[in-house]
Parts: structure tokens; sequence; C-alpha cells
């Protein structure tokens, strides 16, 4: 009797505790996903940062290689609203420079990125073609004119006017791949 006479007088008591508590659980869970979160970026920048100064090569995962890339420009593409449309789980282990070809996937994400500063769609494909290995990224944004695409793989050629822009990561990407 004496327990229903005091919950009685505190049930706006606990009620308050009860959102305190239903409060805390939300901040746990939040904190988990942010855990979560800052362990995926961790990884891929692991993965981005062991780079081979000798320019061995070895044999990599490429689709680990693009989850990594794809992991750092995460928070980039949300922000701006690009849907990232990843199609390439049927990628082989491939026998490359693994840091090099890590460079060339980070400039054309990049670029893609920049390109849709108001959204719109980032594809990567991986498909094997008569035996080659074939990655395609893919963007939505306006697309390069004419008069630009001849000169877009030439050093220090840039469209952007900001002060990051240097013109080399196409240039640099195609050096790699060539």
């Amino acid at each position: 009797e004496s327990i229903v006479r005091m919950l009685a007088g505190a049930d706006s008591q606990f009620v308050d505790a009860a959102q305190s508590a239903a409060d805390k659980l939300d901040a746990i869970e939040a904190a988990r996903e942010a855990v979560s979160r800052m362990n995926d970026i961790i990884q891929a920048l692991r993965i981005y940062t062991h780079r081979d100064s000798s320019r061995q090569v070895s044999v990599i995962s490429l689709g680990s290689q693009l989850d990594s890339v794809l992991t750092l420009f995460a928070d980039r593409c949300t922000e701006a609203g690009i849907l990232v449309m990843a199609r390439y789980a049927t990628l082989p282990e491939y026998r490359c420079q693994a840091d090099q070809l890590q460079q060339v996937w980070m400039h054309l994400v990049s670029n893609a990125v920049e390109v849709m500063p108001g959204g719109g769609t980032l594809t990567i494909t991986g498909s094997i073609t008569d035996g080659a290995v074939e990655v395609a990224v893919s963007d939505t944004g306006p697309g390069i004119p004419a008069d630009v695409q001849a000169r877009m793989f030439e050093p220090f050629f840039t469209t952007r006017h900001d002060a990051l822009a240097t013109g080399l990561g196409l240039s640099i990407a195609s050096e790699i791949v060539k």
C-alpha cells in the first residue's frame, strides 16, 4: 500500500525519469553510430595512407580500395545530396601498384563530387570485359564541354577558379593508368 501511495504521488517524477532514461538511450545510440562512422573513416584512411614507396606490385581488393575512397567522400556526398551507386561487388583481386591506383580513384571521385554541388548521382561500376578489368566512374553533373575534353588531361589545366584547383588530378590519373 505504501508503494502505491508513493507511485501515485510520484507520477510526474516517474514520467520525467522515464523521459530522461529515453534521452540517455538516444544519446548512447547516437554515440555508437558516431564511433562506428569514425571507425569506417579510420579504416579508409589506413588503406589510403598505406602507400608503397618502392612502387612494388601487389595483389589488392579493388572493391575494398573503392569502398575506402567512398568512405572518405561520404560526408561530402551526403551534404551535397549526392546518391552513390556502387556496382563493383564482382571485381576480382587485382595485381597493381596499389598506391598509384588509389590516387586514380581519389582524383576521379573528387572531380565527380565537385561538379555536383547541388546533388546528383555518382556511379562506380566494375566489370570484366574480354578478360580485362574495367572500372567506370560517372556522374550526373553538367558534362564536359567539347573544348575542355581536348585539354582535360593536360597538366595544370583546370576550369575551376578557386585557390585549391591545381589542374593536376586528371593529368596524374591519366599518367598512372597509361
